[in-house]
C-alpha cells in the first residue's frame, strides 16, 4: 500500500577510488560519456515531453485534490501562514501583486466551503451503497474546488511526502496489537481504510509514470548542466558536487516549465539551474559566508576577468574590469580581495608538510628576544636595588607598584597592613623612593 518513491533523480557521480587493474577511467568521463550518446530533442519533442509530464503530474493531483487528509492540510497551511499577504505566492499558482487580493478571497471562500464539507463528510466505516455513492460524491466536489484552486506544486509534493509518512506508520500500525495505532492513523487520513488502500494502488500506478516521464525529460538535458556547471569551476565547490547541485535546478525547472507559452526548455532551464549553482557556491565555497549581493558581483568580476584575460593574453586591470563590469574600480579590488580563500592555520605552507602554518606566525602578544633579554635585565637591576632598602621600606615600594607579580594597592591598604597610619606610610615610600632614585643614578654614572 505504500505509495511510490519520489522520482530518483539524475546523480552526478563523485569521483571514485579505481580499481587496479582497471584501465582507468574516471567516474566523470564515464558520466560525460554516458550522457553525451542520448540524442538532441527538437522544441517539438521537448513540447511533447512536457506535456506529457503534466498530464501525469495532474492525474496524480487530481487524486490526491479528492482525499479529505489534502482538504485538512490546506486548510492547516493556509490559516497558520503567516503573514496573510503571502499566502496566495506561497499555496496558489499564477499568482502576482496585481491579482493577489482577489485570488486571496477566492481561496478563501473555497477553502471554508471545503471545510464545512469536511466537518459534514461520509461515515468512515460505510456500510451501505448511500454510503459509498456519499464518499463519491465527497470526493468529486472537493477534487472540482481544489483543482479550481490551482494549488501550487510545492503544496501538492508536501501532501504527497506527508501522505507517505503516514501510510508507512499506518503499515508498521498494521499488526493485531498495535490496531489502536491503526485506527488513530486512519483517522487523521480521514477516509475509510479500504477505499484508502484501492486510492493508494491508483496512486502508485500515476506517481510510476509522472516518474518516469520526468526522469526522461531530465535525461535528454543533463548535458544542459554541464555547459551551465562548467562556468562555475574554480571557485571552491568541487565540480561533481556542481553537476549535482544544477541536475536539482534541471528537476526545479522541469516541474515549473510551461511547454504552452512556446519557450524552448533550455531558455527557461537556464535560470533556475544558475540559481540552483549560484546558491550552492554562497552555501558551500566559503568558511565565511558572503551576502548574496556581494557574491553576484563577484561572480560578475571573476567572469569578466577571464573572459578579458582570453581577450587581452593578460591579467586585466582593475579599470578594464571596471569598464567591463560598471562598477568603480576601487569596488573592483574590494571584490578581487574577496576572492583570497581562508587559509587553515594547520595547513602547511609548503609540499613537504614539516611545519603547520601557525607554527610559522608571529605571536603578537610575546616579544621579541631582544626586548624579553632587556625585560629580564631591568628586572634584575631593580631588585638589586630594592634589597638595599630596608624590610618595611621594601615592602611598601612592592605593594604599592606591584613588584613580584602582587597587585598595586593605595596607602590605606597599605597602612592597614603594616599597622601605621597613612601619612607615616607616605613619608615611607618618599623616603624609599629618593633612595631608589640616587643609588640609580650612581649606578649609571658607574657604567652599571
Amino acid at each position: 500500500m505504500e505509495l511510490s518513491t519520489a522520482a530518483k533523480r539524475p546523480e552526478a557521480p563523485r569521483p571514485a577510488r579505481e580499481s587496479r587493474g582497471d584501465p582507468v577511467r574516471s567516474t566523470l568521463g564515464f558520466y560525460f560519456s554516458e550522457i553525451g550518446d542520448g540524442p538532441v530533442l527538437s522544441q517539438a519533442q521537448e513540447q511533447a515531453i512536457a506535456r506529457g509530464f503534466r498530464a501525469r503530474r495532474a492525474a496524480v493531483h487530481a487524486v490526491l485534490a479528492g482525499l479529505p487528509f489534502t482538504g485538512t492540510t490546506l486548510i492547516e497551511r493556509w490559516r497558520t501562514q503567516q503573514p496573510s499577504a503571502i499566502r496566495p505566492f506561497r499555496l496558489l499558482t499564477n499568482t502576482t501583486h496585481a491579482n493577489a487580493e482577489s485570488a486571496a478571497r477566492t481561496a478563501e471562500a473555497t477553502i471554508r466551503r471545503v471545510e464545512r464539507r469536511l466537518r459534514r463528510r461520509p461515515p468512515k466505516t460505510p456500510r451501505t451503497r448511500a454510503d459509498e455513492a456519499a464518499w463519491d460524491r465527497f470526493e468529486s466536489r472537493q477534487r472540482s474546488d481544489l483543482l479550481a484552486l490551482d494549488l501550487s506544486v510545492d503544496f501538492y509534493r508536501h501532501v504527497e511526502s506527508a501522505l507517505r509518512s503516514r501510510l508507512r506508520e499506518l503499515d508498521a500500525a498494521a499488526r493485531p496489537q498495535a490496531s489502536a495505532l491503526a485506527r488513530r492513523r486512519c483517522d487523521e487520513l480521514g477516509f475509510p481504510i479500504r477505499r484508502l488502500r484501492q486510492r493508494m494502488r491508483t496512486l502508485e500506478s500515476l506517481c510510476s509514470a509522472r516518474d518516469e516521464a520526468r526522469n526522461e525529460f531530465a535525461r535528454h538535458n543533463l548535458k544542459l548542466v554541464i555547459k551551465f556547471a562548467k562556468e562555475f569551476r574554480n571557485l571552491g565547490v568541487p565540480f561533481p558536487d556542481l553537476i549535482q547541485e544544477g541536475n536539482l535546478g534541471l528537476l526545479r525547472a522541469i516541474e515549473l516549465f510551461d511547454p504552452d507559452r512556446g519557450h524552448k526548455f533550455s531558455t527557461y532551464a537556464l535560470w533556475w539551474i544558475r540559481q540552483s549553482l549560484v546558491r550552492a557556491l554562497q552555501k558551500q565555497a566559503r568558511t565565511v559566508r558572503l551576502p548574496s549581493h556581494v557574491n553576484e558581483r563577484l561572480y560578475q568580476v571573476v567572469g569578466a576577468s577571464s573572459r578579458l584575460t582570453g581577450k587581452l593574453g593578460r591579467r586585466p586591470t582593475s579599470r578594464e574590469l571596471g569598464r567591463e563590469t560598471g562598477l568603480r574600480a576601487e569596488r573592483v579590488d574590494q571584490l578581487r580581495a574577496l576572492q583570497k580563500m581562508p587559509l587553515s592555520l594547520d595547513q602547511p605552507p609548503d609540499p613537504s608538510g614539516a611545519q603547520a602554518l601557525h607554527e610559522l606566525l608571529p605571536d603578537p602578544h610575546v616579544g621579541s628576544p631582544l626586548d624579553l633579554a632587556d625585560a629580564a635585565r631591568d628586572r634584575r637591576a631593580v631588585g638589586a636595588l630594592l634589597a638595599r632598602l630596608d624590610a618595611r621600606e621594601r615592602a611598601v615600594i612592592t605593594r604599592r607598584f606591584g613588584f613580584n607579580g602582587e597587585e598595586r594597592v593605595t596607602l590605606q591598604h597599605v597602612a592597614r597592613e603594616l599597622g601605621v597610619s597613612r601619612e607615616w606610610v607616605r613619608k615611607l615610600e618618599k623616603q624609599a623612593l629618593s633612595k631608589l632614585r640616587r643609588w640609580a643614578e650612581a649606578r649609571r654614572s658607574n657604567g652599571g
